[in-house]
């Protein structure tokens, strides 16, 4: 299946829209197949075998425009095991970031963008 023209996740547009943002970087792979746990802002993945395989997508991308703070902002926020709705056209579903993957660089000296990387995992709770 063909890739969405807009790619979005949650609701940080993250290529394809009119603010600019664009990806660098987006490999989707089936990994086993998980439970999730989530407290206090974490998530712990336990792969549990026999249960249907998920997908892990990992994305490396630019924001920038207008809302490249509050987007930046945004997908920071969503680095607390929250699950939001991930959408590509061929992976599309509710997605967590993996602990520990989530990096973004404010350091670029002009300002004019800001780069992240970011593993994202199906979020299926499902019984097998």
């Amino acid at each position: 299946m063909a890739l969405a023209s807009t790619i979005t996740f949650g609701s940080v547009t993250l290529d394809g829209g009119t603010g600019g943002n664009w990806l660098t970087t987006h490999d989707a792979i089936k990994v086993p197949g998980s439970l999730k746990t989530r407290f206090n802002e974490n998530v712990t993945i336990t792969e549990i075998p026999g249960r249907a395989k998920e997908w892990q997508v990992t994305i490396s991308g630019i924001l920038q425009g207008a809302n490249m703070e509050s987007n930046a902002d945004t997908l920071e926020g969503y680095d607390n095991g929250s699950i939001r709705r991930f959408t590509d056209g061929d992976h599309n579903g509710d997605y967590v970031i993996v602990p520990g993957t989530f990096n973004i660089n404010r350091s670029n000296t002009n300002k004019t963008v800001i780069s992240y990387t970011m593993v994202i995992r199906q979020y299926t709770q499902s019984l097998p």
